[in-house]
């Protein structure tokens, strides 16, 4: 079965979402994707090239990377439309979401790769670019790993069997109390 590089990544995180990443061998990387794994590591040369190319292609064709603001949003408006924007993608692609925190957590692959560190460092780099272009004075950094932890609070509120995800009344409430607290 001949796939393109798109699918391919698609069929590896597949996998690794399936298995983990400690617990996934380059052998059945090869088999799912119905390829010889030597022609894997001809391709990305290590399971950590795999797995880092193929969660940033799904981040990337699923819009993690991308937000803009409004032109007249406030820093609170922004920051609430932002965790919005967040909880959203992590709503809608809860299995990856899930699979990426607990391989961070167990530290199963390479440690240059943290979805934590790597969803800060987008949310630090918007927050920046807005306070930027209002002339506004922030510690996008603070600011930004509070939002992570909104994230994750939210990720952890989700273990409990009853919980729905869902962008409700609630959750606005809670995150505009949220953005209040932080400025």
């Amino acid at each position: 079965m001949a796939l393109n590089d798109a699918k391919l990544l698609d069929q590896l995180l597949l996998v690794f979402i399936e298995k983990g990443y400690a617990s996934t061998s380059t052998r059945e990387l090869a088999d799912k994707c119905g390829i010889a794994e030597i022609t894997l590591f001809r391709k990305y040369g290590t399971k950590k090239e795999l797995f880092s190319q193929a969660v940033m292609h799904y981040l990337d064709t699923h819009s993690f990377h991308e937000f803009e603001w409004v032109e007249n949003d406030t820093l609170a408006t922004m920051l609430e439309h932002l965790l919005e924007r967040r909880y959203q993608f992590v709503m809608n692609h809860h299995a990856v979401i899930r699979m990426l925190i607990a391989e961070t957590l167990l530290r199963n692959w390479p440690e240059n790769f943290n979805i934590l560190q790597l969803m800060q460092q987008r949310n630090r780099t918007i927050i920046e670019t807005f306070a930027d272009s209002r002339h506004l004075t922030i510690d996008a950094y603070s600011l930004a790993t509070m939002m992570t932890g909104f994230v994750m609070s939210e990720i952890i509120r989700s273990q409990n069997s009853t919980y729905v995800w869902k962008l409700d009344d609630e959750l606005h409430q809670r995150i505009h109390c949220y953005v209040d607290l932080m400025i």
